[in-house]
C-alpha cells in the first residue's frame, strides 16, 4: 500500500505540470513526463489509489517517494527508471536514470546523484521555489548534454498538449452520432418532403466540417511532435484512414447530404475502433524501413484509397437500404435518389481504385529500394493485387447491360470491400510478412463480423426482391 505520508501530502499543481514537461527517454524515444505517466494508465500497472492522480502528479509522486511499494504498482514499477539524464558524447544517445550513471561511472555520475536527491527532499518538505529552481538546472543540462536529440520545449509543449486535447478520442462519437443525424434528417426530408430539415441538415454538416478541421489539426500536431508522418502503425492508420474517408465525404459534395453522413458514421466507426484496448495510441519511434520519403508517398495514397472504397461501401448499403423501402407508393422518390446515390458510389469507388493503383506501384517502388525487388507476392501485396483486380470487376459491371442493374452493383461495391477489410486488418494482424513491422499486438478472431456479413446478405436479398421496376440504365 501507499504510506500515509504520500497519501496526505498535498503537490503544487503548477509544480506538478511543470514536471510533466521534463523530458525522459524512454524505448529509444525523448517525450514529456506527462506522456509516459499516460502510458502507465493505459497499461493499468497502477493500483486504484494511484489512478485516481493527475497524470504529472502520479509521475512526480512515483520519482520522488521511492517508498510506494510493488503492491501499490501492481507488482511493477512503471516504466522501470526516470532516464532523465543525457549522457554525454555517448554514441547510443541514451539517457539513464541516478543509479545507472553511478553504476557506470560516468562523469555526470555527481551532478546526477545530487540533483535527485536534492530535488526529492525539496518536494517531500514542501519547498516548491527550490524545487522549481532545480528542474529549471536540470531542463538546462538535458538542453546542453543532450546529444542533439533533445526535442526542445516547444515540442514537448506540444505533445502534452496533443495528450491533454485527445482528439480522436473526442471526435469518435461526435462524427459518428452527427453522421446519424445527418442520415436520419436525409432521409425524412426524402419521405416527408413537406417537412423542413434543411437548417438541421446545414447545422450537421457543418459540424462534420468543423470537426474535418480539428482531426486534421490533430494529425498535423501529432506529425510535429513524432517528427515523421503519422500513418507508421496501427492506431495511426487507423486514424489516417478516418480522415481520408471524411475528406472523400466532403470532396463528394456538402450537398450531397447522404454521403457526407455515410463519410461521418464510418470515420466515426473507425475512430472507435482505434480507441479498443488492442490499439496503443503511443506515439513511437519510426522503424529503420520506414525511414524514407516513400512512406509520405505511398502509404498516404494506398490508406487515402481505403477512405474512398469505405464511402463507397457505406453509400452502397445506404442505397440497398432504400431499396429495401421501394414501393409502388415510394418509388416516385426513392428510385431517383437511388440512381444518383448510385453513381456517386462509382464515381467514388473510380477514385479510390485510381489511388489504390498508383499507391500499389509507388509501393513497388519503395520494395525496390529496401528490398532490391519490385513484386515478391508477400500477402499484403497479394492481396492489394486481389482488391484491384475485384474494384476493376465491380466497376466494369457497370458497362454490362446484364449486370448493371442498380442492386446488383450496390451490392458488389458493398462486398467488394471486405476485401480492403482483409488487406488492411487480415494481413496486418493475422498474417505474417515483409509488412509485419506495423501489425503490433494481434486481437482474437472478429466473429461478429460473419454476423454482419449475415445481416448485409438478409438486406441485399430483401432489395433484389423488392426490385420489382426496370434496371437502370447503362451510362454513356
Amino acid at each position: 500500500s501507499i504510506p500515509d505520508v504520500i497519501d496526505g501530502m498535498k503537490m503544487d499543481a503548477g509544480h506538478c505540470r511543470r514536471f510533466g514537461l521534463l523530458a525522459v527517454q524512454d524505448n529509444g524515444r525523448i517525450k514529456p513526463v506527462h506522456s509516459l505517466a499516460k502510458e502507465w494508465i493505459r497499461g493499468n500497472s497502477l493500483s486504484p489509489s494511484l489512478r485516481e492522480c493527475d497524470m504529472n502528479e502520479l509521475a512526480l509522486r512515483v520519482f520522488v517517494y521511492t517508498e510506494i511499494s510493488d503492491s501499490a504498482l501492481a507488482g511493477q514499477r512503471p516504466g522501470g527508471v526516470f532516464r532523465i539524464f543525457p549522457l554525454e558524447n555517448d554514441s547510443l544517445s541514451r539517457w539513464v536514470d541516478a543509479d545507472a550513471v553511478e553504476k557506470q561511472g560516468k562523469m555526470e555520475s555527481g551532478f546526477a546523484r545530487i540533483w535527485t536527491n536534492r530535488y526529492r527532499t525539496s518536494v517531500r518538505n514542501g519547498d516548491w521555489m527550490e524545487a522549481d529552481s532545480l528542474l529549471a538546472v536540470l531542463e538546462g543540462y538535458q538542453a546542453d548534454r543532450g546529444n542533439n536529440n533533445y526535442p526542445g520545449k516547444t515540442r514537448l509543449k506540444a505533445e502534452v498538449f496533443y495528450n491533454n486535447v485527445d482528439a480522436f478520442s473526442r471526435l469518435a462519437p461526435v462524427f459518428f452520432w452527427t453522421g446519424l443525424a445527418l442520415l436520419a434528417c436525409s432521409l425524412v426530408r426524402i419521405f416527408l418532403p413537406k417537412t423542413d430539415w434543411k437548417g438541421a441538415s446545414i447545422s450537421l454538416a457543418a459540424l462534420l466540417a468543423l470537426g474535418f478541421l480539428v482531426q486534421t489539426s490533430g494529425l498535423g500536431l501529432r506529425w510535429f511532435v513524432s517528427g515523421h508522418a503519422p500513418w507508421t502503425n496501427k492506431y495511426e492508420s487507423m486514424v489516417f484512414i478516418a480522415w481520408s474517408i471524411l475528406l472523400a465525404g466532403i470532396l463528394s459534395g456538402m450537398k450531397n447530404r447522404p454521403a457526407l453522413a455515410g463519410a461521418g458514421i464510418l470515420s466515426g466507426t473507425f475512430l472507435l475502433a482505434a480507441r479498443m484496448d488492442w490499439m496503443d495510441p503511443k506515439i513511437t519511434t519510426l522503424p529503420p524501413v520506414l525511414r524514407s520519403v516513400w512512406l509520405v508517398i505511398h502509404v498516404s495514397v494506398i490508406i487515402s484509397s481505403y477512405g474512398f472504397l469505405g464511402l463507397g461501401a457505406v453509400l452502397a448499403l445506404i442505397n440497398l437500404i432504400l431499396s429495401v423501402f421501394n414501393t409502388k407508393k415510394t418509388a416516385r422518390f426513392i428510385r431517383p435518389l437511388v440512381e444518383y446515390e448510385t453513381l456517386a458510389v462509382e464515381r467514388v469507388l473510380l477514385i479510390g481504385l485510381t489511388l489504390l493503383i498508383i499507391g500499389n506501384f509507388l509501393g513497388a517502388v519503395w520494395a525496390n529500394e529496401s528490398w532490391g525487388r519490385y513484386w515478391g507476392w508477400d500477402p499484403k501485396e497479394t492481396w492489394t493485387l486481389v482488391t484491384i483486380l475485384l474494384y476493376a470487376m465491380v466497376l466494369h459491371m457497370r458497362l454490362v447491360p446484364r449486370l448493371s442493374g442498380g442492386v446488383l452493383f450496390n451490392a458488389a461495391s458493398l462486398f467488394a470491400f471486405f476485401s480492403v477489410l482483409m488487406t488492411y486488418f487480415g494481413v496486418n494482424l493475422y498474417l505474417s510478412g515483409m509488412h509485419s513491422y506495423a501489425s503490433g499486438g494481434r486481437p482474437g478472431f472478429p466473429y461478429p463480423v460473419l454476423a454482419v456479413a449475415a445481416v448485409l446478405v438478409i438486406v441485399v436479398a430483401i432489395a433484389f426482391w423488392k426490385e420489382r421496376t426496370p434496371r437502370m440504365k447503362t451510362r454513356t
